[in-house]
């Protein structure tokens, strides 16, 4: 379809709306004329007399909404967006009841917001985003535009570590009517980030309520990265709610004997089953995880199952030689070694 033909397109929508429009609003005949006028230039693409001609009419009669769509349309062809929006703004101020301006309107600010966001202008995409849910009906007349525009604030939040407002919006869009079918793939992945949004504000237990659900979504992708990560943090976050119950037990003056406190930590983290499964399957999917292999030697040193602990943290200094924290591994290592020869001794 060619430029000239939307441009006919748009200006005839505009038009039969304006006749509506303007036979309640009674707009003078002189400007009715001139618009008639602003209009043939238009379908001509005579961008520069259709100007005129409307803003003659708009001296005539400025609180026409229909004219100030028809200027946004002009500008589109134009290319510019920005006073584009400046008339649909204002044709809705002047008629807030203007569907056509307000779905045009709601296009424009999605255009902006992603053409800022292409420019990592991410505090000023948000704001183009956040003028499209400011738009009256934006739910019901733009809904494309809607969902897609929460889905980005909650990714651009996040992306910034605004956590609390990443999920007031990604929580929104779960709770969109239809969403989980309609847009399957935003609907499993604000799960995944509302989880990793939940991780920073120190939430656990709805950190993983969301990446149990996200896990259940993509069942059948077991080799996804997310699926990895998710898994990840799932082990990671029950490991610290278990080091929570330790340091308790630790520092429980009722437990005078220091063994005991070990017997009684590692029989807690043997009933804790939903460490262990999660942090093998990250490292199974993704082997290069270090801190998953790490919270893993942990778990089995505070189950006090040292050969197993022996095993991961051998394995970290096989595989990641040139972590920051090599000197660290090879240390635990040697003490891990150490541990079990003198309970071998002992025994």
């Amino acid at each position: 379809m060619t430029k000239k033909i939307i441009i006919l397109l748009v200006v005839t929508f505009f038009l039969v709306q304006g006749i509506a429009f303007s036979a309640g609003n009674e707009v003078p005949k002189k400007a009715l004329k001139l618009e008639k006028k602003g209009d043939k230039a238009l379908q001509k693409s005579e961008f520069d007399k259709a100007m005129e001609y409307y803003n003659e009419a708009l001296k005539i009669y400025a609180e026409n909404d229909q004219i100030h769509c028809k200027i946004a349309s002009v500008f589109t062809a134009q290319k510019n967006d920005i006073e584009a929006v400046n008339h649909l703004e204002k044709a809705l101020e002047i008629n807030p009841e203007n569907q056509m301006a307000g779905k045009a309107l709601i296009q424009k600010y999605f255009i902006l917001g992603n053409e800022q966001l292409r420019q990592n202008k991410t505090d000023k995409a948000n704001e183009y985003y956040l003028k499209l849910l400011g738009v009256s009906g934006a739910e019901n007349l733009g809904k494309e535009f809607y969902s897609k525009t929460i889905y980005q604030l909650g990714v651009n939040y996040f992306t910034i570590r605004k956590y609390k407002k990443s999920n007031e919006h990604l929580l929104k869009l779960v709770k969109m009517p239809g969403i989980e079918t309609d847009s399957a793939k935003f609907f499993s992945i604000a799960h995944y980030l509302m989880g990793m949004n939940f991780v920073q504000l120190q939430d656990l237990k709805k950190s993983n309520e969301y990446l149990l659900k996200f896990l259940e979504m993509n069942k059948e992708d077991s080799s996804s990265q997310f699926v990895a990560i998710a898994n990840f943090i799932i082990g990671s976050n029950n490991y610290e709610l278990l080091e929570k119950e330790a340091k308790k037990i630790e520092k429980d003056a009722s437990i005078k004997n220091i063994r005991d406190k070990k017997i009684k930590i590692a029989e807690l983290a043997k009933e804790t089953k939903d460490i262990e499964p999660y942090l093998k399957k990250a490292i199974d999917i993704k082997p290069d995880l270090e801190d998953a292999c790490k919270y893993l030697g942990n778990y089995y040193m505070r189950c006090q199952s040292k050969e197993e602990a022996l095993k991961i943290y051998k394995l970290l200094v096989e595989k990641f030689p040139n972590s920051p924290q090599i000197s660290a591994y090879k240390k635990i290592v040697q003490d891990i070694e150490k541990m079990i020869s003198v309970e071998k001794k002992d025994k």
